[in-house]
């Protein structure tokens, strides 16, 4: 630690971290691309603007050709941004505050980043909730939010009738909107109505398990990574296979790889494309930081910035193809095209790939896969925030490295954001 400045003792701390903490945050960034959700604009919305993955999101309404300016925006701003980060905290072995003992007077940097986490990991465990709730509710037959289930057969029925869009509501959005959000049992902002006490219970075992695994620490956190990062390649690779049998699933690739080359023009798609870039690569949030503070001094960085990023956004590429693929066959069995069923905000991930899933044989299984897949992407996601947070205070106040001492931080830290996000599980005020 001689090459360090003063401040730095992570590796003292955990002489085992570096080899967890590479291996695991670099499965992590690979895989977190999926789980990333984009930012909610205005009060009324911010808990209605969710989806799968903002990079599927942004291909289902900016069209392929978003691959490109998303290609460009990896080169010139992640991968420099992404190779700074990593080389600052493996230089200075230190959290995302004290790694500033280099430069006191940029220190607000790392409190900036503590705070966006600390909103980020916030609001983010309540998707994580949301899709708790989801596969429990996956272990039915029929599933909740199918036409086969008894409830859902008027709204089924409506739709096989010409009634006018205006009228038509899906089985998977009137599940969405009434039994997940209660959006139709609240007037207002000013009427928040009860918490949902489902989603509360959810949302309480996300968070002790989130506590569970940060106790231990970054070794721990590497361990249950080996399994968190690894299992959605696999349901990837089955919902392919799948996919690729389906009547219809060709023309959900063709539209995923289509090309609207006038998009180009729009400032829009290159702003959205800079966006998705430091959502998926966590650029920023103090994470990478943390985690590379326990590599080791000598840790070939430059390796594991092309290595992360690369495969970060293969990783999205690849999805893709599992994703429209069967959204293509439920168009094919609704007779409308592709554009319609690829839904925007939280639509994608719960209310059009939900539906699209009802439609298979076996769709019990299927949902299961499938929702297991975004809770694990969702855990081993916000497993690099909370890393960010907790090295970012214990650095600061290292008394806190007793056990016990933190112990009773982290469990008041993650026992604070329930409460907070207690706020973000009451029922949703109805659209003006």
């Amino acid at each position: 630690m001689g090459s360090t400045w003063e401040g730095g003792s992570h590796h003292l701390l955990d002489p085992q971290g570096s080899a967890w903490a590479q291996e695991a945050e670099g499965w992590v960034q690979v895989a977190a691309p999926m789980a990333w959700l984009s930012p909610g604009h205005g009060t009324g919305t911010a808990r209605k603007r969710l989806a799968l993955s903002l990079y599927l999101l942004l291909i289902a309404t900016r069209g392929g050709v978003f691959l490109i300016p998303y290609a460009i925006m990896l080169l010139f701003t992640g991968l420099p941004l992404f190779l700074m980060e990593l080389s600052l905290g493996q230089y200075g072995a230190a959290g995302p505050i004290t790694v500033w003992k280099c430069c006191p007077l940029l220190k607000g940097i790392g409190i900036g980043m503590l705070l966006v986490s600390s909103l980020v990991s916030l609001y983010y465990n309540v998707i994580i909730s949301w899709t708790f709730y989801y596969l429990g509710m996956s272990f039915q037959s029929p599933l909740p939010w199918s036409c086969d289930a008894p409830q859902n057969a008027h709204l089924c029925q409506a739709q096989n009738v010409s009634l006018g869009n205006a009228s038509r509501i899906s089985a998977s959005e009137a599940f969405w909107n009434e039994q997940v959000l209660g959006v139709v049992h609240s007037s207002g902002l000013g009427d928040p109505g009860p918490v949902r006490w489902p989603l509360a219970l959810c949302l309480f075992l996300a968070w002790l398990l989130i506590f569970l695994c940060a106790l231990r620490g970054i070794r721990s956190s590497g361990k249950v990574v080996y399994f968190t990062a690894t299992f959605p390649y696999l349901v990837i690779v089955v919902l392919i296979i799948r996919g690729a049998t389906l009547e219809g699933s060709i023309d959900g690739v063709r539209f995923y790889l289509s090309a609207d080359w006038s998009r180009l023009h729009s400032a829009q798609v290159w702003n959205d494309a800079a966006s998705q870039i430091f959502y998926s690569l966590g650029i920023g949030f103090g994470g990478l930081l943390s985690m590379a503070s326990y590599n080791k001094f000598d840790n070939n960085v430059i390796r594991d910035t092309l290595v992360i990023a690369i495969g970060n956004c293969c990783t999205s590429f690849f999805a893709g193809f599992a994703i429209f693929s069967i959204l293509g066959h439920m168009a094919w069995r609704k007779k409308v095209p592709v554009g319609e069923v690829a839904d925007t905000g939280p639509g994608l991930a719960f209310v059009a790939y939900p539906e699209a899933l009802a439609l298979l044989p076996g769709s019990t299984f299927w949902s299961v896969l499938f929702f297991m897949m975004l809770f694990t992407l969702g855990i081993d996601t916000l497993f690099g925030n909370m890393e960010g947070i907790t090295t970012a205070v214990i650095d600061e106040f290292p008394s806190l490295r007793d056990f016990k001492r933190k112990a009773l931080f982290l469990a008041g830290l993650c026992f604070a954001f329930y409460l907070l996000g207690l706020l973000l599980v009451t029922e949703l005020p109805t659209p003006s």
